[in-house]
């Protein structure tokens, strides 16, 4: 009589962590979007990652950004270039919280300079000359 031999072998793959869930998967990229590869307080070009997407309904958050760099619009600039409002431009006060003190001032600009050769070389700049050129029509 032959002796036969049945052999049954079974094979066990070993699977990644995060398939074996409660939820079907939908896949190996399904893995992978669950791993952390980012945590929170992960240091990206030398500063703390912010957590982004919380400012989309903050109105303070958007009033402040509008309003940070605001100059004076082009309406109240042609008011400033009247003879009776030029005489406050032309011997400023003292003001430490200005550039320069106050003292070096763009009428037609209404920007504020910190010494004489900045005010000088803007008034050379093409933003200043086509100001100029704005305020020689009468603003609506």
């Amino acid at each position: 009589r032959k002796k036969e031999i049945w052999m049954i072998v079974f094979f066990f793959f070993q699977a990644e962590d995060g398939i074996r869930d409660a939820q079907e998967s939908r896949g190996l990229g399904d893995v992978y979007k669950r791993q952390d590869n980012f945590p929170r307080n992960k240091l990206i070009m030398g500063q703390v990652q912010r957590r982004k997407g919380n400012l989309a309904k903050n109105k303070k958050f958007h009033k402040k950004r509008s309003t940070t760099h605001y100059t004076k619009d082009i309406d109240q600039v042609y008011d400033d270039l009247k003879p009776e409002n030029v005489e406050k431009f032309v011997a400023p006060q003292f003001d430490e919280t200005l550039p320069g003190f106050g003292q070096y001032y763009c009428i037609s600009c209404a920007k504020h300079f910190t010494n004489k050769h900045a005010l000088d070389e803007h008034s050379k700049s093409k933003f200043h000359r086509r100001m100029l050129k704005r305020l020689q029509e009468k603003p609506y």
